[in-house]
């Protein structure tokens, strides 16, 4: 996965597209290609993968993904 802690000596940068998690599962639905079972287990593993990583905060460059600006800090 792009931005982990154990590959980031190898990037030469990361680029961090920001949106609330429930924009993002809007989108999932919307795109009608995956169940919601799958939705689910995906979002609790990226979500794990987000708290513990937290890749916006070594973001080179950070992108809004929805209307309103993306923060470093949430």
């Amino acid at each position: 996965m792009g931005a982990r802690r154990e590959v980031r000596p190898w990037l030469d940068a990361v680029v961090w597209v920001h949106a609330r998690k429930e924009v993002g599962r809007q989108r999932l639905v919307a795109r009608g290609v995956d169940t919601d079972n799958f939705i689910d287990d995906w979002m609790a593993q990226e979500n794990t993968f987000l708290d513990d990583q937290r890749p916006w905060e070594i973001a080179d460059l950070l992108v809004a993904g929805e209307l309103g600006q993306p923060s470093r800090n949430g």
